[in-house]
């Protein structure tokens, strides 16, 4: 009868420990599952910042570019129309700017 209890105590100890082996497993494959769900998620977000970035660039160079061609005619703009001053009025022009722009013990 010892005996028997034995062999069922055994049993019974196999058994529990292929429930956990079982158990340990379908963990394991829930986890990986996990892991490969969070780092696909995770590279599809980089990859959605990554994409914005560039358009935010895009875009900042379009408007970087259109400021600098509107600074580049307004100046040419500019320089036509003091080249186009008689040269009395454009001395004058340039004193009253020198006077702004040095010492007051300047020249």
């Amino acid at each position: 009868m010892a005996e028997q209890a034995l062999e069922e105590i055994l049993e019974i100890e196999r058994e529990i420990r292929l429930r956990i082996e079982a158990e340990t497993r379908r963990i394991e494959e829930w986890l990986a599952a996990q892991r490969e769900a969070i780092t696909r998620d995770s590279e599809e977000k980089i990859a959605a910042c990554r994409r914005k970035c560039d358009l935010m660039i895009a875009k900042a160079e379009v408007e970087a570019q259109r400021e600098v061609t509107a600074l580049v005619e307004e100046t040419e703009r500019y320089a036509a129309f003091l080249k186009e001053l008689p040269d009395d009025k454009l001395l004058e022009y340039v004193r009253k700017h020198l006077v702004a722009i040095l010492p007051e013990n300047g020249p």
